[in-house]
């Protein structure tokens, strides 16, 4: 039953994506072209994509259109303002290597309603992401649906920004929680070395 119920969430993901619209009240994504380099999941809140660390990541299609997804409006850019007091996700991008290394393929959840992140794992399974991470902005209230989600798409390896989970949530073994200052050098050393894996590795990131 789970299985089917997940099988149909990836067709879904891949249908609403078929319907992609920017919405009028989110900027325009700034010309450019897809960095190239290995693609890099990312699961948050919302994102500013104006921002210049920003867009100079972000995956695009052959036409330049961004490839990701917003689950909560259904449109193509997953568009947050930013916060003037707290710090929003675009800090994830400082000093990635978007030189033809690593670009970024961004999907907005509503982190109260975890059917939105499996939807997002889904919607992973259909690029050639494989490794994700999961922005702090996006940590779910309920860690059932993720664990399941993960279970099921074990292409995937999902690496956690943040605090540790409580003990008796119990993840498999594709999904790592690490710190902020660990997470992403983290995610970039396993993208880079194309060795999936939910242990941090100690040597140095692969060039």
């Amino acid at each position: 039953m789970l299985r089917a119920g997940l099988a149909a969430i990836v067709v879904l993901a891949v249908a609403q994506v078929g319907f992609a619209q920017t919405s009028p009240s989110k900027p325009r994504l700034p010309p450019g072209r897809d960095p190239g380099g290995a693609m890099l999941g990312l699961i948050t809140t919302g994102i500013d994509p104006t921002v210049p660390a920003v867009a100079r990541c972000l995956a695009r299609d052959g036409e330049g259109e961004l490839i990701g997804w917003d689950m909560i409006d259904r449109s193509r850019v997953p568009f947050r303002p930013i916060d003037p007091v707290a710090a929003g996700d675009e800090a994830l991008f400082a000093g990635l290597p978007c030189d033809g290394r690593v670009r970024v393929s961004p999907v907005r959840v509503d982190p109260s309603d975890p059917v939105t992140l499996g939807k997002a794992l889904a919607f992973f399974t259909t690029t050639s992401a494989r490794v994700v991470v999961l922005a702090p902005s996006a940590r779910p209230v309920d860690w059932a649906p993720v664990r399941h989600a993960a279970a099921e798409f074990g292409q995937l390896t999902v690496i956690v920004v943040g605090e540790p989970l409580p003990a008796d949530v119990v993840m498999p073994p594709n999904l790592v929680v690490l710190p902020g200052d660990a997470a992403m050098p983290h995610a970039i050393r396993v993208l880079l070395c194309a060795t999936p894996s939910a242990t941090p590795a100690t040597d140095s990131a692969c060039r």
